[in-house]
């Protein structure tokens, strides 16, 4: 009854879904994958990690260099159960825990797939060319998958897990005579009764020390109505919010002085407290996300009572009721597949060649002879002459020449990107050495002389 009565809700959404008949199949292998190359080593940390766990509470799913692996609950030596040239990302269980949603560009662009738990039959749902998609989340049924989409703005697309192109998900803003527009959202999370999207929204804080950050505050949106509100107000922002299984409480990462840290919300009373920091960076500064999201996935144990992260290289379990912290050990034996190195070697010419592109040309005041910059040196070529005149030295990069009214003499910038530029005066014959007339190093262009050539 649960996923009929998500079917008929009344989501105000853009776009439709068509159902397809068939699964979409994986794509073919990449290219490079006959030549790819095994590097080989054997991990103990990682960074920016994301975690989730299974249902029963036995094991969770993480992502590391690309690939994802499965570790007990206890620790140990992790399986892998992705593998290859493609690059997966920020894995999550279904609520049965026989399959997993993840982000991997293993057909050549970031897009949604799902497999098995054990990473057999991977399907892909989207079919992105363009645009990022990050942080996967499971609707409660099963039935749905809700990812972030950046392109030019930012949106939320709900996937279902038979295929279609996706639907937007869409909000009302009251103060802003009712109208629905797409649900801006990065890393959402259900409630677990699924009326509800918690997701971080570019709101900012009404005491932010400056215009820049916080940049994300979390909110809530009602699958029913459309209507949303603001959840967090914080000076820090909130990124990535978790909703504990038995519907209680609200993690939420959000900045304090320099660091990260993760608060805690009781959803029943509104008290709100820290649960753990510091802790893995946000990337708060930065609304249009990298692709693997503001802050890694973390997940609640099924029984509310602790949350699983990874932070600082390792898996921890923070306990919700007072915040001790449980380091749980892990190896990984990484076999990342690289392609071939695709380095040429290439000799460079030494001979003469025509120049193609010639810069600043002047002519002189009795019209026999033209002066220009080629190749950062400047030439000279006399009317019906076929080779040019080097006037610069080679070591000198020279530009914008002018002759003078007289045309006794070229004026020109010179510029390096060690030393700042100059502007400097020849004979226009060649002859002597060039004079600098200025004193003090700067960006010159553009230069011109007086009439009487002074």
């Amino acid at each position: 009854m649960h996923a009929a009565n998500l079917s008929l809700r009344s989501f105000i959404v853009i776009g439709f879904s068509l159902v397809l008949s068939q699964l979409t199949q994986a794509a073919e292998d990449l290219v490079l994958k006959e030549d790819a190359e095994s590097l080989q080593f054997t991990v103990t940390e990682g960074s920016w990690v994301a975690v989730s766990l299974l249902p029963d509470g036995e094991s969770f799913l993480f992502d590391l260099l690309g690939d994802i692996y499965r570790l007990d609950i206890e620790g140990g030596e992790a399986e892998a159960i992705t593998t290859g040239m493609g690059f997966d990302s920020q894995p999550v269980v279904s609520p049965d825990g026989t399959k997993i949603a993840f982000i991997s560009d293993r057909d050549g662009k970031d897009n949604l797939w799902i497999a098995n738990i054990d990473g057999s039959d991977p399907t892909k749902l989207s079919k992105e060319s363009y645009a990022y998609l990050i942080s996967p989340t499971w609707s409660p049924d099963g039935q749905n998958i809700v990812v972030t989409k950046r392109a030019r703005e930012i949106e939320l697309v709900q996937f279902h897990v038979n295929g279609g192109s996706g639907v937007v998900i869409a909000q009302r803003d009251e103060d802003e005579d009712d109208e629905s527009k797409n649900a801006p959202g990065v890393g959402a999370v259900f409630s677990p009764d699924g009326d509800y999207l918690y997701y971080a929204e570019r709101l900012g804080g009404p005491d932010a020390p400056i215009d820049s950050f916080p940049v994300t505050q979390i909110v809530r949106l009602d699958l029913n109505t459309g209507a949303r509100i603001q959840i967090t107000r914080g000076e820090g922002g909130g990124v990535r919010p978790a909703i504990s299984p038995d519907g209680q409480w609200l993690v939420y990462g959000t900045r304090f002085e320099t660091n990260t840290g993760l608060r805690i919300r009781n959803l029943d009373n509104g008290e709100d407290r820290w649960l753990t920091y510091p802790i893995q960076r946000d990337t708060q500064e930065n609304f249009r996300p990298s692709s693997r999201g503001m802050l890694p996935g973390y997940t609640f144990t099924p029984e509310s009572d602790a949350i699983i992260l990874s932070s600082s290289g390792q898996f921890q379990r923070i306990e919700i009721d007072n915040g001790a912290n449980t380091v749980i050990p892990f190896s990984a034996n990484v076999d990342l597949q690289t392609g071939p190195d695709l380095t040429q070697h290439w000799r460079v010419p030494t001979d003469p060649f025509t120049a193609t592109l010639v810069q600043d040309v002047d002519l002189s005041p009795d019209n026999d002879s033209y002066v220009a910059s080629v190749m950062t040196r400047l030439y000279s070529l006399d009317k019906g002459d076929d080779e040019p005149e080097a006037l610069t030295p080679e070591d000198m990069w020279a530009y914008k020449p002018v002759y003078s009214p007289d045309g006794r003499w070229v004026a020109f910038v010179s510029w390096s990107a060690n030393d700042g530029g100059h502007i400097w005066k020849m004979r226009s014959n060649g002859n002597g050495s060039p004079q600098q007339l200025t004193e003090n190093a700067a960006f010159y262009t553009d230069i011109v002389w007086q009439p009487d050539g002074d």
